[in-house]
């Protein structure tokens, strides 16, 4: 008989794993967006059909009242709440390995900027000295993803991982999703692709973000990202965050309906908008139960 009493049997990880679970789709459940933002997605669905009221771009922007911060919120928001996925540098231990990650808007302009900068290397340094690397913040993703917490790097994740990179650049949202696929069985491939509903305006971008990744080792350097022309384009200036949204939703397979649907159809927009706004009242909701039964259950 094993005496071991360092061996946790199989039953006891199992019940952890399923905790771990749980907290964390309570976690996902609980994810509403802030006064203001919340504010805002109400205003983009109560007028969406009314152009005169909204600048040219982005989500969340009434005219006159941009705010990057509200507009990076909702999408973040949109990504983990609406679509399910976790951010990559939240991305759980062993036993809970999401295989839904997205990285923000602002982790992916730090590293197109240190990038950018690799460009003028510091004197005395060269480009494989760590110093430099560490000095440029150069492989600040690359080390998200070869973390400990998630391993040996991209290629110890699930075989069938989706990774959603949220692009904003020149007050444009697009959406880069590389999906990593390695089934014999299937012969499946790995494939990148890049939604823009207002084509070709964000290609420039995309493929600079793309050429980021493959140099830090987060995508495989001879994959090629993919537009595909069938894709709708949106009806309004203002609607490509919504638009990318819809667009990670159906992806992961988080959307009932078409996304090119939704893009192309006002009145499907407008629906899919009150739909988002239900989420994060819901979500809302959520977050004060678990708040009143964390105070009733936890003793002093």
């Amino acid at each position: 008989m094993n005496s071991d009493t360092s061996v946790v049997p199989v039953a006891s990880l199992n019940a952890v794993k399923e905790c771990a679970l749980l907290t964390y789709e309570i976690d996902q459940m609980s994810l509403y967006l802030f006064d203001q933002a919340h504010a805002r997605l109400e205003a983009t669905r109560d007028n969406a059909l009314d152009k005169r009221d909204f600048a040219a771009y982005g989500p969340l922007r009434p005219k006159g009242s941009f705010d990057r911060d509200a507009c990076d919120e909702f999408m973040e928001w949109a990504a983990q709440h609406a679509a399910g996925c976790a951010q990559l540098r939240l991305a759980g231990s062993d036993l809970l390995r999401p295989t839904k990650l997205f990285v923000s808007s602002q982790e992916i302009s730090r590293a197109m900027q240190a990038y950018a900068d690799a460009d003028f290397p510091l004197e005395g340094f060269t480009h494989t000295d760590d110093e430099w690397l560490k000095a440029n913040s150069l492989h600040s993703l690359s080390e998200l993803i070869n973390s400990s917490q998630l391993g040996r790097g991209v290629e110890s994740l699930p075989f069938w991982t989706t990774l959603a990179f949220l692009l904003h650049d020149s007050g444009h949202w697009s959406l880069l999703v590389y999906e990593r696929r390695h089934d014999r069985a299937t012969l499946a491939e790995s494939t990148l692709v890049h939604h823009d509903s207002l084509a070709p305006m964000h290609e420039e971008y995309a493929m600079c973000v793309v050429q980021m990744l493959q140099s830090s080792g987060i995508i495989r350097p001879d994959i090629e990202p993919v537009r595909i022309d069938s894709e709708a384009r949106q009806q309004g200036g203002w609607q490509c965050g919504y638009a990318s949204a819809a667009r990670l939703m159906e992806r992961v397979g988080k959307l009932n309906d078409s996304a090119n649907a939704i893009i192309s159809t006002p009145e499907r927009m407008q629906r899919f908008l009150g739909n988002l706004v239900d989420l994060s009242v819901g979500a809302r909701t959520c977050s004060q139960l678990r708040e009143r039964y964390s105070r009733i259950y936890v003793t002093k």
